[in-house]
């Protein structure tokens, strides 16, 4: 019995209360093995009480999730500790979650450590809405190193550089290529490159005929083009392929 305002909150409310909660709620014993989950828990993992309560969390999650990530936090929680701890997590409903644990020692009346009370949150939308914003920063960083070494520099070649420089690391791409066309010549010259694997072929001054390649069409078209591969037999590259070799 919970007293909460001077209003008693007896056990079948608390209970409502926990079944009702949006967060997933779990009780595990000495052994990792559950004793209590809520509602919640089982939606996100598309199980019933018989499947989940009896058995360890180990045969839930599985050996990797479980010794890697979950056993140590809920171990801390078997020592007296509170734990708390993020990470990704793919739920057998189908979702990929980002989620937010709290293990709390369950400690009985007599004052014996019993097991641990595991709370789980969901926090992708969160999660993404930092990445998101991260990614809009370091963007916002990109254009500015840009614009400032154009107004440093009237040197077409180097603000071509180090444009080029910065976008590759701001995307983390392999390599980055800036290709100028020379329309009456109907070839596409590589103008700037940034290689972050220096094992990738030099590109710089290599010329990409406009004839018989289909990428180049569909970029003549105005279309945006995602390249399947990067290998050096895709049609985009064929030119260079003795070029460079």
């Amino acid at each position: 019995m919970v007293d909460l305002e001077g209003k008693s909150l007896d056990a079948a409310c608390f209970a409502r209360i926990v079944a009702t909660t949006p967060d997933g709620i779990a009780l595990v014993d000495h052994s990792y093995v559950y004793l209590i989950v809520n509602p919640t828990y089982l939606q996100w993992h598309r199980k019933t009480q018989e499947q989940i309560v009896g058995h360890t969390v180990q045969e839930l999650l599985g050996d990797e999730v479980f010794f890697s990530t979950v056993k140590p936090q809920i171990d801390r929680g078997l020592a007296g500790q509170t734990a708390r701890y993020e990470f990704w997590l793919p739920f057998n409903d189908g979702v990929r979650r980002f989620i937010s644990v709290t293990n709390a020692p369950y400690i009985e009346d007599s004052g014996e450590l019993t097991g641990v009370v595991v709370t789980v949150r969901d926090i992708t939308a969160l999660k993404e809405a930092k990445t998101l914003l991260a990614r809009h920063a370091a963007r916002e960083q990109t254009v500015n190193r840009v614009v400032q070494a154009i107004r440093s520099s009237l040197a077409l070649d180097a603000v071509f550089s180090i444009a080029v420089q910065e976008v590759g690391k701001a995307v983390s791409a392999t390599q980055t290529i800036l290709a100028r066309r020379q329309p009456q010549d109907k070839f596409w010259l590589h103008i700037a490159e940034y290689r972050a694997d220096p094992m990738v072929p030099v590109s710089l001054g290599l010329r990409i005929p406009d004839d018989g390649n289909p990428v180049v069409e569909a970029l003549l078209r105005g279309e945006r083009v995602q390249l399947a591969s990067t290998s050096w037999t895709f049609p985009l590259h064929r030119p260079c392929r003795a070029m460079c070799s």
